[in-house]
């Protein structure tokens, strides 16, 4: 059950921090990247898979 948690919360943790990165990516870059950051987090949300970070090197080899 502990682990459950703490595994929720990283994922959590991981989902916000990518929204954080989307912010700031609003204020630095094109409107081209942020678009990109906006369907690959709606990507990792739709799916739920407990391993986002092989879709995000994924989608970023692709897009770039």
């Amino acid at each position: 059950m502990t682990f459950a948690i703490e595994g929720k919360r990283l994922i959590d943790l991981l989902i916000c921090g990518s929204l954080w990165i989307n912010a700031v990516t609003y204020f630095c870059f094109s409107k081209k990247i942020l678009m990109s950051n906006h369907f690959l987090l709606i990507g990792i949300a739709k799916s739920g898979k407990k391993n986002p970070s092989k879709q995000i090197i994924i989608q970023t080899n692709l897009t770039g």
